[in-house]
This record gives structure tokens, sequence and C-alpha cells, in this order.
């Protein structure tokens, strides 16, 4: 098994309702075709919960080691993978939904779930059961374990989500976050340095006397153009 990953490295996810972008599953690391997922992003909030055992995770480069009764929420448009670091088959409880399902109000949207959604500082928060400041957040995620499924449970996932969100959002509130600026997201980042690669080899094999090139080194599969670049330029000397 593995992820559907469209060109630009976004996720193809598979709501049980196509016209209402929720969704919860459980698995285990040994689902992924070597104990990995493929890196990817997406407008939805994810969250993993560690239900038995431990599994470590990747945001923009960023590493977690998630053991069991931890978790992770990962923000809009960060890339990010899970992997198995030690061999371990964790199983986690996955939940992906759009933040903007919680509230027909702009009022509410503007206050409570843009702060977070457009801060590029909010790139993911690791939770871990060991820490009382965490406790309530990690409680509401909980509640999710008790949804079998999103289809005939629809208003109990959301009210389990907007509960969530209230949390989240005041561990947030409390801790010494960064104000909100433009800066790109990590997408872009991922984005230009593919661009300047390219830009780079092409450049430098109209002057084979200077420099050699080793082209860019791209992860793929049989469902993804690119994922990440790691192409260097090498001294021919």
């Amino acid at each position: 098994m593995n992820l559907r990953i469209a060109k630009d490295a976004s996720e193809i996810i598979s709501y049980e309702n196509p016209n209402l972008p929720l969704y919860i599953a459980r698995g285990r690391m040994s689902n992924f075709s070597n104990m990995k997922a493929l890196g990817h992003w997406h407008d939805d909030i994810e969250v993993m919960l560690a239900t038995n055992g431990n599994f470590s995770y990747d945001v923009n480069g960023r590493k977690f080691f998630v053991r069991e009764g931890d978790a992770i929420i990962v923000n809009a448009q960060q890339m990010h993978y899970g992997y198995s670091a030690d061999g371990s088959d964790g199983e986690y409880l996955c939940v992906l939904f759009q933040p903007h399902l919680l509230t027909g109000s702009q009022f509410i949207l503007e206050k409570y779930i843009n702060p977070i959604i457009q801060n590029p500082h909010i790139t993911e928060t690791f939770l871990r059961r060991e820490n009382e400041s965490h406790r309530a957040v990690l409680n509401a995620l909980d509640k999710f374990s008790d949804i079998t499924r999103v289809v005939g449970n629809e208003l109990e996932f959301l009210s389990v989500a907007l509960d969530f969100w209230l949390k989240w959002f005041n561990l947030l509130q409390a801790a010494p976050l960064v104000s909100y600026e433009k800066v790109d997201s990590g997408i872009e980042i991922q984005k230009r340095i593919f661009a300047v690669s390219i830009r780079r080899a092409t450049s430098l094999k109209c002057s084979p006397a200077r420099r050699a090139v080793r082209p860019a080194i791209i992860e793929r599969s049989s469902e993804t153009e690119l994922l990440f670049v790691t192409g260097v330029a090498e001294s021919a000397d």
C-alpha cells in the first residue's frame, strides 16, 4: 500500500464522501512499502495519533519520534510523511479534515482558524502524553477513536473536531508563537529548489570545461513525478 500522490506532491485523498472532505482511518507502518509513506502535502489538517507502539514522522525535514499515546498535528500545506525508524510496526489513527468545515461564520474563520492555518510558523504541533499542558488536546483527540467511519457519523466527527480545535487553539495561544508575517511555505521552497537545480544543471552543461554536473537525485514512485531534489554540482578538476 502507498499513498496516491499527484505531480505536485499533493496527496489525492479518498474521502468516504467526495463532497465532504473528512477522513478517518486506522493503520500501521507495515501497510507502506519499506515501512515508509511517500512525502506529500494537502490542504487538510492531519492528526496522527500513535495507538500501539511508535513511529516516526517527518515534517518539512524536522523529525519526530511519536510514542504510544502521543500525537502529531500537521498544519495545512506542509510536506510530511510517516515511517518506521527502528523497524517497529507502530499502529496509528489518522484523521484529516479541511478546517473551513468547522464554521460558516467569517468572524469565527478569521478569529480562530486563519490565525493557525495562515501562520507559516505553525507547521506542526507535537503532543506528548507526559506533558501536562498537552493532555487537554490529546484527550480531545482520543474521542476520534470512538468514530469507526465518517459516513453516518458526520456531525459527531465535526463535533469532536471542533472540540479538538478549541483545545489546540488554546494551547497555541498560551505558547510563545512568532506573530504572522508573509513568508514562503515549505511547498514553495521545495518547488523553488527544484527550479534552481534544473536551471543550474542547464547552465553548467553549456560550459563543460568549467564543471561537470551530477544530475539531481529525485525520489520517485509509480504515482509521483517529484518528491524531493538533492542534486549538487561537482568540480571536474
